[in-house]
């Protein structure tokens, strides 16, 4: 929304602000460090968890929760996914990744004996990163049982599911998502307007976003 381009790094440090230079710092980074050589779809991987960032960002603003760290944790809420994909390619290749969530983690449970939000807590916590970011990873599929940052927990849970569902979303399916979303909204204290705008501005922010085509 400025009237002049953002043309160098000092400008784009001072607007975006130290915690989103961070979170862009610390993704790129994870990015770079996994290997690309298996068949795992890295691609589609990055655009739902952008997706996830995007939308926890938006959920914590609207319920006036410090968004420290919310963006981080959304990049990398499903980052154990990419851990079972560089330790056991051919494996973790009989997750089809279009799965159901609930799906995939009985899945990576049956194959490995540990599903991805366990996996990527502990290399959170072998990497010394916050429990900001360490327990949404570890309970955004399951956050009735987090012991601390309950409300992050349940702000990037409810980010995950509405990025999993981006675009697909009809009249078929709409009673079932709202449904998989009641719990969270309850625990968030956000209404059915609220979430409505919500959904309406993540929308908005994705399909604006590079990742989003």
């Amino acid at each position: 929304g400025l009237a002049h381009q953002v043309d160098n790094i000092e400008m784009a440090t001072r607007l975006l602000g130290p915690q989103e230079v961070y979170s862009i710092v610390l993704s790129s980074a994870v990015i770079d460090y996994f290997d690309k050589g298996s068949k795992f779809d890295f691609k589609a991987f990055w655009k739902r968890s952008m997706r996830c960032a995007i939308t926890s960002k938006i959920i914590a603003e609207k319920c006036k929760i410090s968004s420290s760290g919310v963006t981080t944790a959304g990049m990398l809420h499903d980052i154990g996914k990419v851990v079972f994909a560089e330790i056991a390619p051919e494996r973790y290749d009989k997750v089809s990744q279009d799965l159901q969530d609930i799906d995939i983690i009985e899945l990576e449970n049956e194959l490995f004996g540990m599903a991805h939000p366990e996996v990527g807590f502990i290399l959170m916590e072998n990497w010394g990163l916050p429990i900001e970011i360490s327990e949404p990873v570890r309970f955004h599929h399951a956050f009735k049982e987090a012991g601390q940052c309950k409300e992050l927990v349940a702000v990037v849970a409810l980010g995950s599911l509405m990025a999993s569902t981006y675009g697909n979303i009809n009249k078929d399916n709409v009673h079932e998502f709202a449904n998989a979303c009641k719990e969270l909204l309850k625990s968030l204290s956000l209404s059915e307007l609220e979430f409505v705008e919500i959904l309406k501005e993540s929308s908005g922010a994705i399909s604006k976003d590079a990742l989003a085509r």
